[in-house]
């Protein structure tokens, strides 16, 4: 879950976690689905609620199904662990959580301002 939000922090849409002012008042987040090689069940519905929570807690956006002046959407296209440090008895003494998610912005008021862009992440 930390990786999520490394990723999420990283995610910088002319607007920032601080307040900072902008015109837009609303914003829609879709469902990310998992288009990785290696899909763990729950990890899509994790991402996208951590998402949804990092807007809704340290923005002044409104969240909305539908009709919002900011759209995120997206998918997971990477997700990989590793053994970073073996133990003694050859067992992982510490794991690498890798993730890389492609992120589309829309800003209906700022067209300019819209990207798409694949956002890597990684804890250990």
């Amino acid at each position: 879950m930390i990786s999520l939000l490394i990723i999420i922090q990283s995610c910088k849409i002319n607007y920032s976690f601080t307040g900072a002012p902008i015109t837009a008042k609303t914003i829609s987040i879709d469902y990310f689905p998992n288009k990785a090689t290696l899909v763990k069940p729950s990890l899509s519905q994790d991402f996208t609620d951590a998402m949804r929570d990092k807007f809704v807690n340290q923005t002044s956006l409104e969240l909305v199904e539908q009709n919002a002046e900011l759209h995120l959407e997206g998918e997971i296209v990477h997700y990989k662990t590793n053994s970073v440090a073996i133990q003694g008895d050859e067992t992982a003494a510490l794991n690498r959580l890798t993730i890389k998610v492609k992120i589309r912005y829309t800003s209906l008021n700022q067209p300019d301002d819209s990207f798409e862009q694949v956002f890597t992440g990684f804890e250990e």
